[in-house]
């Protein structure tokens, strides 16, 4: 019974088991709705999460007390419906280059040509490989956008060539590499070549969302290639965001509704369940797959997806970059974010780095054009920046804290223009290009 409560108004209300349950979603006008009903003979009880609390629906009574959690302070409701919104985030493809000047387009222009020039092998494992694919499709929209004609006819042949690798259906029959196959145990897709557990179902939004964003951006005008990739490409997306209760895959794999965001363990083995760092790669996962059903002309996927981006970008504010640090929760915590969530604890860490520069670049990576979900508080941008780098961008993650740091005001974004340009080539990920770095900042606007 929650301190503030009352035992015999909720002895009432479990009276009434839950039987069952349902979700629905809808898109309306710049919100995305959710809703979970549970099924019961009368009235239930539930708790709402804080990221649910700021937009419930108004008939929502939550009037039976308060829980403390890791999450924030949760507020127990009573009915048979659990509704809230979400901002819409679009799932926008490119950078808008508009509003660049001349000066600015030659420049770029210069260096979109020596960074296709220089893109090296396409790697075989299916999060750098799919991350490679991904690269090349953003230089490959600012090689068109500028009209850098030549380079951008090379770069579309060889990622068209390689995303057909990747497509055939009885690739892993000719190749031990490249390729896919469907695990009928699991019920799934897996690359040949694994990395960090993905033979194990880890973090497969993470690796498909590039996947899918690279086909969706290749095929977006191109309805004979999105009917050659679509066989495989079907399927990842199946992997990650199926709705159709078919038995072929797990529906939403990887997406708890009632938290609002993914989880990237595949088996979960660990006392504090399961977990997510990159929640900004979750967002660019959604963002790829309602590419890919643009390109596909898959109306139902793309409301899905779009959903899907809405709500993890959501939760991605409210837990990781931008919770409320006046809930009690928080109190003598002494960082910024929360690089590192579990079902059963919260952490300042990441599997692969003890950096703060790594804490803060796990939750941006890779700045697609969809992530100016990130900006809306200059103030919380600066501090989390500061925490990160220390005023340090030469170092792993410098590029993307760069383009993160912009979000915060025109100011920022000039003064991180001026260290990007001078940024060594070390410090620029294999997923992003100095390139796409150079147009992110001389295009952002602080949102």
């Amino acid at each position: 019974v929650p301190a503030d409560g009352s035992a015999e108004r909720l002895a009432k209300l479990a009276g009434n088991p839950v039987t069952g349950s349902a979700l629905a979603y809808d898109i309306s006008n710049d919100k995305v709705n959710t809703t979970m009903t549970y099924d019961s003979e009368g009235d239930t009880a539930f708790a709402a999460m804080p990221h649910q609390q700021k937009a419930l629906n108004a008939k929502t009574s939550c009037d039976l007390g308060t829980y403390p959690s890791i999450y924030g302070t949760l507020k127990l409701c009573s009915g048979n419906e659990l509704s809230w919104s979400a901002p819409v985030s679009e799932p926008t493809a490119s950078l808008d280059l508009g509003k660049l000047s001349g000066d600015q387009r030659k420049q770029l222009s210069a260096q979109v040509a020596k960074d296709i020039a220089a893109t090296p092998a396409f790697p075989a494992d299916t999060y750098f490989g799919g991350k490679a694919l991904y690269r090349a499709a953003m230089l490959l929209q600012l090689a068109e956008q500028l009209e850098v004609d030549d380079a951008a006819a090379q770069l579309r042949t060889k990622l068209t060539d390689e995303l057909k690798k990747w497509t055939e259906p009885k690739g892993c029959e000719q190749r031990a590499a490249f390729c896919f196959v469907y695990d009928d145990q699991a019920k799934g897709l897996v690359g040949l070549t694994p990395s960090f557990g993905s033979d194990e179902f880890n973090d497969h939004h993470f690796h498909y969302g590039y996947f899918l964003y690279a086909a969706g951006v290749v095929a977006a005008d191109d309805p004979a290639l999105s009917k050659q990739f679509a066989p495989v490409m079907d399927l990842l997306a199946a992997d990650i965001g199926s709705s159709a209760s078919n038995g072929a895959f797990p529906d939403r794999r990887v997406f708890d509704a009632y938290a609002g965001h993914s989880w990237a363990s595949g088996t979960s083995p660990f006392a504090d369940g399961n977990n997510q760092e990159s929640s900004s790669e979750a967002v660019t996962a959604w963002t790829g797959l309602a590419l890919w059903a643009n390109a596909s002309q898959n109306a139902k996927l793309q409301t899905e997806a779009t959903w899907l981006l809405s709500t993890e970008a959501q939760s991605g504010l409210a837990y990781w970059t931008n919770f409320d640090t006046s809930e009690p929760v928080y109190s003598g915590y002494g960082h910024k974010i929360v690089s590192l969530n579990w079902g059963g604890k919260r952490d300042y860490a990441t599997w692969f780095s003890p950096e703060p520069a790594a804490m803060l670049g796990i939750l941006v990576i890779p700045m697609s054009p969809a992530s100016t979900y990130l900006a809306g508080d200059p103030a919380r941008i600066d501090a989390n920046v500061a925490e990160a780098t220390g005023g340090k961008f030469d170092q792993k993650f410098g590029d993307y804290l760069l383009m993160y740091s912009a979000l915060a005001g025109e100011k920022q974004r000039d003064a991180a223009l001026g260290i990007a340009e001078k940024l060594d080539d070390k410090w620029i990920d294999d997923g992003n290009s100095r390139s796409y770095m150079l147009a992110w900042l001389m295009s952002s606007t602080a949102a």
